[in-house]
């Protein structure tokens, strides 16, 4: 292998110092986003997107080498994979054969957090007031945003899978009882989030699954929430 795949490995099998590694990265790397977050400093998260970083380019640099991996090239990444796990621990969100969904949450995560990294330090700066408050609500936005993401990310870390999809209500099969319950349900929730540009999509659909229970239920003279007038749902 060459200089650069040498000097990678050097970096990951000894004590990853980051500034080293950030000097690394910077010459043989080529993804911009990441330089500039890199440069901002150390931080534990920042670390291990270096770490991240610097593992997928050293199999880049393999790869293009010799496209047919010698063995010994596997019994090296293979070494490298499992000094990751015994040191540093390992996310299988964040390796190559993770499910197409998990690699897009996680470029969307750092996607948000660099965002939130750089309105942060413009939010420090002298920055004119109205700007402020614009970029600080954007900072509360990414926090709404990147949580489901963490939260994906993660039940794939712990179980290996993606969640299972919520299950279609069929509103025939519930009793009177839970039918009722359903919309009373659906009211409150309406009711709370009506007005949140983020869940209106939720809001439409519960909505709309409402006014057929309703319907059900009078056919069937057993809705018990006359008083329980959802807002009209203007285009």
């Amino acid at each position: 292998m060459n200089d650069d795949f040498q000097l990678i490995s050097l970096w990951l099998a000894g004590n990853r110092d980051f500034q080293t590694g950030v000097e690394i990265y910077n010459r043989l790397g080529s993804d911009y986003m990441l330089m500039t977050m890199f440069e901002q400093g150390h931080t534990s998260y920042r670390e291990e997107q270096l770490i991240e970083a610097m593992n997928e380019l050293l199999l880049e640099i393999g790869k293009s080498e010799n496209p047919i991996a010698s063995n010994q090239t596997i019994i090296h990444e293979a070494a490298l994979f499992v000094a990751n796990v015994e040191n540093h621990g390992i996310r299988a969100s964040l390796l190559p054969n993770a499910p197409f969904k998990i690699k897009e949450a996680v470029k969307m995560r750092r996607n948000l957090y660099y965002e939130f990294m750089r309105l942060h330090a413009l939010l420090i700066e002298q920055t004119p007031r109205k700007l402020r408050t614009e970029y600080a609500l954007r900072i509360l936005d990414i926090f709404d945003e990147i949580k489901p993401l963490w939260d994906l990310t993660n039940f794939y870390d712990q179980y290996l899978r993606l969640p299972d999809e919520p299950k279609v209500i069929d509103i025939n099969s519930l009793t009177i009882v839970e039918a009722n319950q359903l919309y009373d349900a659906n009211y409150k929730y309406v009711r709370k989030f009506y007005d949140d540009d983020k869940k209106k999509e939720n809001v439409l659909k519960r909505i709309e699954e409402s006014q057929r229970l309703k319907t059900r239920l009078i056919n069937a003279n057993a809705f018990f929430h006359e008083r329980l007038t959802f807002p009209t749902v203007t285009a």
